[in-house]
């Protein structure tokens, strides 16, 4: 089997293959160790680079026959050589790497089509940070999708077609003359496990706090109602008033000039 290291081009021999579940799209990838032989020399310096460098790199396979492109990151990997030989011999380890592009994304009754995106897991939930060109009626509909918090059924076409379960999280957003961009943040929810509510984590400090706030709040309320300058009618219009305009504020600080620019 071919496979491109870069600029380097070499017939490998698969020693052992294994498949998974992606945990992205739910279909099988593989694993492979694969064995090839590179000449001494400044031909092994360089491919002994690229090795060293696998993070930042991946290698690519071309099974010609029926044109199937694979793209691969490199795990692990030894190499051999005996004195009376000029080759030297390695083994590596291989994993699939998935396209993960989405073509659109479909939240909620909103489809979306990103021009930026990207994926990924945190303690097994799924992660999404993507950009999209809107118009004012779906940002209408993005804005009070994250003021409700509710879970919203996401699927990402192209990846999986199966709807995950989601929470979409306030994120940066841009309006230059009939141009809207915003952010999508939606972070996947499987369990009330996975929601750190403990008074020191950073959830928890924010709750504690909101709840103080809440207690004066209400407490200066009633204090009007029970000295006669507003009736209870009043007081609820006012809690209602002030609920919208903080959310509307807090809206407003993350729009930016462009969610583009670095």
């Amino acid at each position: 089997m071919i496979f491109n290291f870069g600029e380097v081009t070499l017939d490998c021999k698969i020693l052992e293959t294994s498949n998974y579940q992606s945990k992205h799209s739910r279909k099988t990838v593989q694993k492979l160790k694969i064995q090839t032989k590179v000449r001494g020399g400044n031909s092994r310096k360089e491919f002994n680079s690229i090795l060293s460098n696998a993070n930042k790199t991946s290698i690519i396979s071309n099974k010609e026959a029926n044109n199937i492109v694979k793209y691969w990151k490199i795990g692990n990997y030894s190499s051999s050589h005996t004195q009376d030989s000029p080759l030297c011999n390695y083994k590596i380890d291989i994993e699939e790497i998935e396209p993960l592009q989405a073509t659109s994304l479909k939240i909620g009754d909103m489809i979306l089509k990103p021009y930026s995106y990207e994926e990924y897991f945190q303690n097994d939930n799924l992660h999404i940070n993507a950009k999209v060109h809107v118009n004012e009626e779906d940002q209408k509909k993005i804005k009070n999708d994250i003021e409700m918090g509710e879970e919203l059924e996401v699927i990402r076409y192209g990846i999986d077609d199966q709807p995950r379960s989601m929470v979409l999280r306030l994120s940066y957003w841009s309006k230059n003359e009939n141009q809207i961009k915003h952010e999508i943040r939606l972070e996947e929810i499987n369990s009330k496990k996975n929601k750190n509510l403990s008074p020191g984590s950073v959830l928890g400090k924010a709750i504690h706090k909101m709840t103080e706030n809440q207690a004066m709040t209400e407490i200066l309320m009633e204090s009007l109602v029970d000295k006669g300058i507003f009736n209870q009618d009043e007081i609820d219009n006012l809690y209602t008033r002030m609920s919208e305009r903080i959310w509307q504020k807090k809206y407003e600080l993350f729009q930016v000039k462009d969610i583009d620019d670095d």
